[in-house]
């Protein structure tokens, strides 16, 4: 097209109607940007969120793990005396009935 086929009224509608389509174009554009860093913000303070809980679900985890291994520390403890304490019964058990030899019955009685 050569100049002189468009007059100037032409010329300075098309220019207000492109800057006005690029104005838009570029309003949509600073929206979705804003739209987008919001969405990342939302995202990364959920993912922070998630992170917190999973320490803290570790830390009380860890917690209860601790706990189980000292009650289970002081049932070996009780296990381990009963034991010991069924052990002398016994013992007591077969002085009475004299199924030990009269040593081994003079040795238990005198370390008692």
């Amino acid at each position: 097209l050569e100049s002189d086929d468009i007059d100037e009224g032409d010329w300075v509608g098309r220019v207000r109607a492109l800057k006005k389509s690029f104005n838009k174009v570029s309003e949509k554009l600073v929206a979705s940007e804003k739209a987008r860093k919001e969405e990342q913000k939302q995202s990364e303070k959920r993912m922070n969120n998630l992170e917190t809980k999973l320490d803290e679900t570790q830390k009380t985890l860890e917690t209860k793990l601790d706990e189980s291994k000292e009650t289970q520390k002081t049932l070996e403890t009780k296990l381990d005396e009963a034991a010991k304490e069924n052990k002398e019964v016994k013992d007591m058990l077969r002085i009475l009935c004299g199924n030990f030899s009269a040593d081994e019955k003079r040795d238990r009685l005198l370390n008692e």
